[in-house]
């Protein structure tokens, strides 16, 4: 995530490169374990669903698991093979199954021979699925969903880590009588012929869960263009949901692809070196010198290895990067920012997939440098939560007027349109809004659980 941040003025973030900690385990070559017999299963709670959460990959192997929260509500978080898991469902063990991003083949499929391994095992442990078998309340397993929807957005295309070839898991699920739960992030691959056929079994038992009300909004229309044919898919529920929850329940995770920090940080050193007396720096024999009140731009995360970074900003103090910092740090960095700037690189997070740097914010009470589009993408923000921008005023230049004490969006359509802006005040954010938020999520919990 991108951190701005000066002195004695305004502090400022822009979204991206680390997201929050994973709370589940992940299967590797050398840590294979089996699930729980049939009969610890049906010991969990009578009075309480019991829980499966089915991920078909090894790529969270080595992620951090060691929460009480996770302890307390997990009763067997292990790795199993596909063959384990098969009977259990057909066993009707479970009364609830969530299912991880509900996608199969990918449009740009990468064999295991040409893929560059980003765990431990590569891409060998395909016949292994990640189950957590819980037995959980609403109010306990909101917000441990909301971590868990957290970990699978870092999930990318090119790598066979999705459904691919687990047709088996499928069919029992169609075998099962459990409430299927799917989960959703990149929603602009929903849609495909094999997602169709994969689900057809389980339709009539069937929700989807989306990270925002624009995703939720485009799997809506998808299965509206699918119930033309077949009237079912018109009872499908598709829910939107804030993942926001107690820290530090957090999953890390890098998209640098889809941010534009060049353009962001070209902008700023322009805009610096053009009016260095905004930004808190005198100009000397072409150097930037910081006076008391100089703003510094921080990089919280991982550098991307193509990006470079200003001579103008690095050498003068201006830049500042911190990487491998710690859950707890992260959010401790990002808490004392005034605003975070989600430099999206095009419209995606707005319209079809669902940021995790919003979120983020919501839970480090840390107001956004948002746009309409992103008002109205993440409907969970509080009316308080942001400042407004035109989407024609670059981020930059945004930055540069609340420098000055002006508001960007009065700057740009003067006075008569103070009443569209949103302030941000020291206490924007409150326990009891964010509370809200998760009641709301337990509210939904309850919906699909019981």
């Amino acid at each position: 995530m991108l951190l701005l941040l000066w002195k004695r003025a305004l502090l400022l973030a822009a979204a991206g490169l680390l997201g929050l900690w994973s709370l589940f385990t992940a299967t590797t070559s050398d840590s294979l374990h089996s699930l729980p017999a049939l009969d610890r299963l049906s010991n969990l709670g009578k009075d309480k669903p019991r829980v499966a959460i089915l991920e078909p990959t090894s790529y969270h192997s080595g992620v951090a698991g060691e929460w009480t929260e996770l302890e307390q509500l997990l009763q067997e978080p292990e790795p199993a093979r596909i063959e384990e898991v098969k009977p259990l469902l057909e066993a009707n063990m479970f009364d609830v199954v969530i299912v991880n991003t509900c996608r199969s083949s990918l449009p740009h499929y990468t064999p295991p021979s040409r893929r560059r391994s980003r765990h431990q095992g590569g891409g060998k442990n395909c016949d292994r699925l990640v189950v957590h078998a819980a037995s959980a309340t609403p109010e306990t397993f909101a917000p441990l969903i909301s971590s868990y929807l957290e970990s699978f957005s870092q999930l990318t295309p090119g790598d066979d880590k999705f459904w691919h070839n687990h047709d088996s898991i499928w069919a029992a699920l169609g075998n099962s009588t459990a409430r299927v739960l799917c989960t959703l992030h990149e929603g602009e691959y929903f849609g495909r012929d094999e997602v169709k056929a994969h689900l057809l079994p389980v339709r009539d038992r069937v929700s989807m869960l989306a990270l925002g009300a624009h995703t939720a909004h485009l799997l809506r229309r998808q299965l509206q263009r699918w119930a033309k044919d077949e009237w079912e898919w018109e009872g499908v529920q598709v829910y939107d949901y804030a993942p926001v929850f107690t820290l530090p329940l957090s999953v890390r995770r890098k998209e640098p692809g889809n941010r534009d920090y060049e353009g962001l940080l070209s902008d700023l050193e322009r805009s610096i070196m053009a009016n260095p007396e905004d930004w808190g720096y005198v100009l000397s024999d072409g150097k930037l010198a910081p006076q008391d009140d100089a703003f510094t731009l921080h990089l919280v995360g991982m550098k991307e290895q193509d990006l470079q970074f200003p001579s103008a900003l690095v050498d003068s103090g201006a830049l500042k990067l911190h990487e491998g910092v710690d859950t707890l740090e992260y959010y401790r960095l990002i808490g004392q920012m005034d605003i975070i700037v989600p430099a999206f690189r095009n419209e995606r997070y707005v319209t079809e997939r669902a940021s995790a740097s919003i979120p983020a914010a919501v839970m480090a009470q840390t107001p956004l440098l948002a746009t309409v589009p992103i008002v109205e993408a993440y409907t969970y923000l509080d009316p308080s939560a942001y400042l407004l921008r035109p989407m024609g005023m670059r981020p930059a230049e945004a930055l540069r007027h609340l420098r000055l004490g002006q508001d960007p969006w009065v700057a740009a359509f003067g006075e008569a349109a103070a009443q569209s802006t949103h302030k941000a005040g020291k206490k924007w954010w409150s326990p009891s809004t964010v509370r809200r938020v998760q009641k709301d999520n337990e509210r939904l919990f309850r919906k699909l659980l019981y």
